[in-house]
């Protein structure tokens, strides 16, 4: 379990599957996804299977004061070369346009970089997911390229931004935000039970 100020991040449980496949297939959420594909029982309990196994891919449920706010992950990563991909995504709305998803993607990107000693974060978004690409670019990431006409989403053949962080460019774009989501007392990268 990851936590920080107002949040906690802890490991998916089979108890969640039907809260994630429920928002994972919401128009809400997956209009933001490059697939839209709808996600049967079976295939979320493979998911699960798969990924509570794998050392390759950590997925964590959002949570404040026992409220389920969302859902984060650190995937395939790549042990010789030190990288990963990143996903977030946070329910309900209010919640949001708030501070607490940046304060999940800290206690993340802490545990990325900190605990799994990985170097370098990618993250891809829809081109036309503006609030995504800024967001991720508020926390240190930097737009590395554009695939263009990548994927069919929405009856269109769309842009992808492909975004990457490093290490050492997070702990320069963090700081500020650090007082607000660690502990008082501490500036160290957020605890982990």
């Amino acid at each position: 379990m990851l936590k920080g100020k107002n949040l906690i991040l802890r490991p998916v449980e089979r108890k969640d599957l039907d809260t994630l496949r429920y928002w994972r297939t919401s128009p809400e959420v997956s209009r933001h996804y490059q697939d839209r594909l709808q996600i049967s029982q079976v295939e979320q309990e493979a998911w699960f299977e798969a990924v509570s196994q794998s050392t390759r891919d950590y997925y964590f449920v959002v949570e404040k004061d026992g409220e389920f706010l969302g859902v984060c992950n650190v995937a395939d990563i790549s042990w010789v070369h030190r990288t990963a991909k990143m996903g977030i995504y946070f329910i309900p709305r209010q919640e949001a346009n708030s501070f607490l998803p940046v304060e999940a993607a800290i206690l993340l990107l802490d545990y990325a970089f900190y605990c799994l000693n990985l170097r370098k974060i990618c993250g891809a978004a829809l081109a036309t997911n503006q609030r995504s690409i800024t967001f991720h670019n508020g926390l240190g990431f930097v737009n590395e390229g554009v695939l263009k006409q990548h994927v069919f989403h929405q009856g269109l053949y769309q842009d992808i931004v492909q975004q990457a962080l490093f290490r050492q460019d997070y702990e320069k774009a963090t700081k500020d935000y650090r007082q607000v989501v660690l502990p008082s007392d501490s500036e160290e990268p957020a605890s982990q039970d």
